[in-house]
């Protein structure tokens, strides 16, 4: 079975935005934070003493697929400042 991760939604929702008529204007300038993931064990891991058996992705296969997905799109222009993917449209002035 597929097993539903984070990039599945943020990437969902990030398509929803672009593709939606009148959702943002042409000008519109859309900040996806591309830092790796810190994540933190679940409570139960914590409260029986084993929260180094934890283990979480970092994200970056996945922060790595959202740049490219967004690199892929002829229509959008991005680049990155501070953490953050800054994407706009191709005729976009920035």
């Amino acid at each position: 079975g597929h097993r539903f991760k984070a990039f599945d939604c943020m990437q969902s929702y990030f398509d929803l935005l672009w593709s939606t008529p009148g959702l943002l204007s042409e000008r519109a300038v859309v900040c996806v934070d591309m830092t790796l993931f810190k994540g933190q064990p679940p409570t139960r891991y914590v409260k029986f003493g084993f929260p180094h058996r934890w283990q979480s992705s970092s994200g970056q296969a996945e922060i790595d697929g959202m740049r490219a997905a967004v690199q892929e799109r002829g229509d959008l222009r991005s680049f990155e400042f501070g953490g953050l993917l800054v994407v706009t449209r191709q005729e976009a002035e920035m």
